[in-house]
């Protein structure tokens, strides 16, 4: 697991859960933000967020230790 804390991205991904080919992000405190030109003038919106990444294999064992009874 690595905490990246606070992260700016687009809306592709400001998901709460991203799974690639092996690696899973989970984001937290999705907030939309305003993106700004040298001028400061709006340009458009962005996310920023918490994120956790984990190895998939990681991320499965804990999912599956969180299950267990």
């Amino acid at each position: 697991m690595k905490d990246n804390g606070i992260v700016r991205g687009e809306a592709e991904q400001a998901k709460p859960i991203v799974i690639g080919k092996d690696t899973v992000y989970i984001h937290t405190d999705i907030k939309e933000y305003d993106k700004l030109d040298s001028n400061g003038e709006k340009v458009g919106v962005g996310y920023e967020y918490h994120e956790v990444q984990y190895d998939k294999d990681e991320y499965l064992n804990m999912l599956i230790a969180t299950r267990a009874i």
